[in-house]
């Protein structure tokens, strides 16, 4: 079993991690965050979302809930709820450019977890590089 520290690394930071698999979902998630409001269309969304499912994942694996159950408990429980919070608004972007669904979709909870995760990663000092808390202030 890996250390909870090289595993927070490999979770956060690593070329698996949210490092590489969460910073097509950031411009976005700024956009919200400063404006409350985002002009990005369901589709674009649902393919931004479609790689934080598969953090932590190598090789052929679908999944990396293997190596996310190895972290620290805040990295873990604050990934795995935004991976469960991405792959449902995803698939629900995806029917909703689909016309298979009408009703509006909140993005609440994908922001929310997207902001806990980033939270675990930066506490337990494997924050990626591309996450700056000062950006987020519009200052």
């Amino acid at each position: 079993m890996s250390s909870t520290s090289k595993t927070d690394a490999t979770v956060c930071s690593g070329k698996d991690g949210l490092e590489n698999r969460g910073k097509d979902f950031y411009p976005t998630y700024k956009e919200i965050l400063l404006t409350d409001k985002s002009s990005i269309k369901p589709v674009t969304l649902s393919a931004q979302l479609v790689s934080l499912p598969t953090i932590a994942a190598t090789g052929k694996e679908t999944y990396g809930s293997e190596t996310i159950n190895e972290a620290s408990s805040d990295v873990r429980l604050a990934i795995t709820k935004m991976i469960r919070d991405a792959d449902r608004i995803a698939q629900h972007y995806t029917d909703l450019e689909n016309s298979v669904l009408s009703a509006k979709s909140d993005v609440t909870p994908i922001v929310n977890s997207y902001t806990d995760a980033l939270i675990a990663c930066t506490l337990s000092g494997n924050h990626p590089t591309w996450f700056i808390p000062e950006d987020l202030t519009g200052n």
